[in-house]
């Protein structure tokens, strides 16, 4: 007979980190801020808004060359993430959001 996983917490979905930020209530205490690695960004995804927000557009943006920048509508974050994390986006009309490991940047396409 298998034995099962066994947890020395209760319930190890509920454990919680010590620390002010960790005192706010709701999903908000797991919120970071995500900083855009502007060598990544697509030359047809405008930056504004402090680079806080992406925009599609027709023209291309006047980016100066990296050998990071992507071929296609995408673009990646400077931080990475670890742990319980939980952010947001805000969008109108198609869009698609993906998720990668650090070691996974070569899949540019």
């Amino acid at each position: 007979m298998e034995k099962p996983l066994e947890c020395k917490h209760a319930d190890p979905h509920r454990v919680e980190p010590a620390g002010v930020r960790w005192l706010r209530p709701g999903l908000r205490k797991y919120s970071c801020q995500l900083t855009i690695d502007t060598n990544t960004v697509n030359t047809k995804l405008q930056l504004s808004d402090n680079n806080r927000k992406v925009t599609r557009v027709e023209e291309v943006q006047s980016y100066p060359d990296h050998p990071d920048r992507f071929d296609v509508y995408q673009l990646l974050c400077r931080n990475g993430l670890t742990g319980r994390c939980y952010w947001e986006v805000e969008w109108r009309g198609t869009f698609y959001i993906s998720e990668l490991q650090k070691h996974q940047k070569e899949r540019r396409q």
